[in-house]
């Protein structure tokens, strides 16, 4: 696996041939989902050779792009390269038409494809203005192909809407479950079904993720996020943030998926929703989906983020506590349980669970219930007695056995703690005792003569 084979990917490549038929086409997605390849690879099976100009992170690559673009033209036209030489980059609206109407009297021939590879590294804003207004003119001939990780500075809208702009996005891009499993295969002939079907869960067809673990699926790594993947977020993805965007995607990390409106609530940043737009708008962590309108944070993206948090115990309880209550205002009593026992709020679970109407066994498998009910102290348990008495039952009934005491001497323990208690309400202490009998019989299930004592 020194070397990377290649998959001939055709519904990629029917996907890329649209620039043909648009003055414009851009081709966004994150670092790593072969954007550059796909491209070249396109452009090699149909037999041409573009201008291509792969933009440096370096000061004056607006100006080394303008001068091999004008040389370009200068093979077609030198009168037209000398005179855009000349001009340079517009920069107002005189010297844009004159580029502009430079560039309608050159014959491009049957079809000039322009390719301008890792296009967010441009800082001249005055490219975008260019080319924005080359795809408005239509030039014959003309057609130019954008690579780029994000699309923010880009405003394509108005050319979208007219139809002179055509967009392929990440989910194009991305491995289909067929494309990953020929691929693998390619790679990596003898890999199991079951590490394919991780691969391609985790990966969600990132193909540099794929790439990396099956190189550890040969040395034995399994799938997930390892050291190199790790170091490529790092560097490519997460560094170049600033302060406030790095903390703000690490409390997100505490979510899978969530709405602008949840990530608002949860992180207590006001700016929650510019900052996720922004980040989807970028091809970054944070990816839209328009049919939920949720965003959702990348598997492998969301492993390295949770591999970052160095949140304090109170800033972790503070952040779940937050995600319960959120969870508690949509009914979603479940999510909220699980959250408030992450955040030590045991409580807060006893308490509304102790509430009559929200006394249904469904509520009781929230995630680590058994291990709270087992470890919080009796004194707290006795104090919301129809909670303790929901989780003893639904144990009984699936068979659970308690590490401490067993079913019938904790049922025996409360009826004898109600019996006892003073200043309770007769109402509320019979109703306790009451239902303390019900659950008591099922634990002399198959025993007739004691149930019906």
């Amino acid at each position: 696996m020194r070397n990377a084979k290649l998959l001939v990917r055709t519904r990629v490549n029917t996907a890329l041939s649209a620039v043909y038929d648009y003055p414009l086409t851009i081709l966004e997605a994150p670092m790593g989902y072969g954007k550059t390849t796909a491209a070249k690879k396109f452009f090699e099976m149909e037999k041409l050779k573009p201008f291509w100009f792969t933009f440096p992170d370096l000061e004056y690559a607006e100006t080394a792009f303008w001068n091999n673009f004008t040389d370009e033209i200068s093979r077609m036209d030198p009168q037209a390269g000398l005179a855009l030489s000349s001009l340079g980059i517009p920069d107002d609206a005189p010297q844009m038409e004159k580029v502009l109407s430079t560039l309608a009297g050159v014959t491009f021939g049957t079809a000039f494809f322009m390719v301008l590879d890792d296009y967010h590294l441009v800082r001249d804003l005055r490219l975008n203005k260019l080319f924005l207004r080359l795809a408005q003119e239509e030039l014959d001939g003309l057609h130019v192909l954008i690579i780029t990780r994000d699309t923010s500075d880009i405003d394509f809208v108005e050319l979208l809407s007219r139809g002179l702009c055509f967009i392929i996005s990440s989910q194009q891009l991305k491995f289909t479950e067929l494309e990953i499993r020929d691929y693998c295969r390619l790679m990596h002939n003898d890999i199991s079904d079951a590490d394919l079907k991780k691969l391609g869960e985790y990966t969600d067809g990132w193909i540099s993720f794929i790439y990396i673990i099956l190189l550890g699926l040969k040395n034995g790594i399994p799938v997930g996020i390892n050291s190199t993947i790790e170091e490529i977020v790092e560097k490519g993805l997460f560094i170049p943030y600033d302060r406030e965007t790095r903390d703000f995607l690490l409390k997100l990390s505490v979510m899978a998926d969530f709405t602008a409106h949840q990530a608002a609530f949860v992180t207590g940043n006001e700016n929650a929703g510019p900052m996720l737009k922004k980040l989807n708008r970028e091809n970054a962590f944070v990816f839209y989906n328009e049919k939920t309108r949720s965003y959702k944070i990348h598997s492998v993206l969301l492993d390295y983020l949770r591999l970052k948090q160095d949140f304090s115990i109170e800033e972790f309880n503070k952040l779940y506590g937050r995600l319960a209550e959120w969870h508690l205002e949509k009914q979603e009593f479940l999510k909220a349980y699980g959250y408030w026992n992450r955040s030590g709020q045991t409580e807060r679970i006893l308490s509304h669970l102790n509430d009559p109407k929200n006394m249904r066994n469904a509520l009781i498998k929230f995630t680590g219930a058994e291990k709270m009910f087992d470890s919080t102290p009796q004194e707290m348990l006795f104090q919301y007695p129809l909670a303790y008495l929901l989780y003893l039952f639904h144990s009984i009934l699936t068979g659970k056995q308690n590490s401490v005491l067993g079913w019938k001497e904790r049922l025996v323990e409360l009826q004898r703690y109600y019996k006892d208690l003073d200043g309770i309400d007769e109402n509320y202490r019979n109703r306790v005792l009451a239902e303390t009998m019900i659950v008591l019989k099922f634990t002399y299930f198959n025993h007739l003569p004691v149930m019906n004592d």
